[in-house]
C-alpha cells in the first residue's frame, strides 16, 4: 500500500517523505551546540563570503575570520563585508607548511585549490567545473602560525571547505588542538576522487578521533549521476 500511495502522489507532483531523513540544518547544529556566545569563528576558503556573512547573521557579537588565497574572489569578499565590522578578511590560505605554495585556478572558481585536479575528476562532477586554466602562486600560513601571530585564544568554529586540503590544515592546527582551543569541526569531504592527493574519509576520521574529535553528524549528500555519494560535510566536536 505504501508504494501504491508514492506512486499515486508522484504522478501528483507530490513526494512523499519520512520526516525522519529530512536533511539537518548544520549552522542550526552549530548555534545549538555552541551554546556560549562564540568569540572567534575560522571561515577557512571563504571564497566570495556567503557563509561568513551568514555566521555574522547568526553570530553578531563574535569576530570572523576569513581566508581566501585566490585574489579575485577576495576582492568579492572584501566588498561584501566591508560594512560588517566583526569580519576580518585575509588573502591567505591555511595548510600544514608556512609559506609559498602552488594554487590551481579552475574554470569553476569555487574549485581552485592547492591540489591538482584529478583524471577522473570530470567522471564524477561536470567536465568543465575543474579544468585547470592557470597555476599561480599563494601565500600560506599554518593555523597555528596565525593563532600566535594574532593572539588568538580560542576558536569555537572552525569552518574548512578547501577543496581536498581540509587534512592539510587540520595537521597545521596540531598545537592548537592540543591546547583545547577549537571546540567544533564543520568541514567539506570530498569522497570521489577530485584533486590528486585528497585523503580518504577514513583518513581524515581517524586524524580527527586522533585529536579528541568525535564525528557529530554528516549534512549536504552530494551524488554523481550514477547515485554514488561524492562529497559530504560533516560536523565534529570535542569528545
Amino acid at each position: 500500500m505504501k508504494e501504491v500511495l508514492k506512486n499515486l502522489f508522484k504522478k501528483l507532483g507530490y513526494r512523499i517523505v519520512n520526516l525522519n531523513s529530512i536533511e539537518r540544518d548544520p549552522f542550526k547544529d552549530q548555534v545549538r551546540l555552541i551554546s556560549n556566545n562564540p568569540t572567534a569563528i575560522f571561515d577557512v576558503g571563504a571564497c566570495t563570503g556567503e557563509v561568513s556573512i551568514h555566521y555574522n547573521n547568526l553570530f553578531s557579537n563574535s569576530i570572523i575570520y576569513c581566508f581566501e588565497p585566490y585574489l579575485p574572489s577576495f576582492h568579492i569578499l572584501k566588498e561584501k563585508t566591508s560594512s560588517r565590522k566583526n569580519i576580518k578578511c585575509f588573502n591567505l590560505a591555511l595548510s600544514n607548511t608556512s609559506g609559498e605554495q602552488n594554487f590551481h585556478v579552475n574554470k569553476f572558481y569555487a574549485t581552485n585549490s592547492i591540489l591538482a585536479t584529478h583524471a577522473d575528476s570530470a567522471k564524477n562532477w561536470n567536465e568543465e567545473a575543474l579544468f585547470t586554466l592557470e597555476e599561480i602562486k599563494i601565500s600560506s600560513i599554518t593555523l597555528d602560525d596565525f593563532v600566535i601571530l594574532h593572539e588568538i585564544d580560542k576558536i569555537d568554529i572552525l569552518k574548512l571547505d578547501t577543496q581536498g586540503t581540509e587534512f592539510q590544515i587540520i595537521e597545521g592546527a596540531s598545537q592548537s588542538i592540543r591546547e583545547n582551543k577549537i571546540s567544533l569541526i564543520y568541514m567539506e569531504i570530498i569522497l570521489m576522487p577530485t584533486y590528486q592527493e585528497q585523503k580518504n574519509l577514513d583518513e581524515i576520521l581517524l586524524l580527527l578521533r586522533n585529536m579528541g574529535f568525535s564525528l557529530y553528524n554528516f549534512y549536504n549528500y552530494s551524488y554523481t549521476n550514477a547515485g554514488e555519494l561524492r562529497q559530504v560535510d560533516a560536523i565534529f566536536t570535542r569528545k
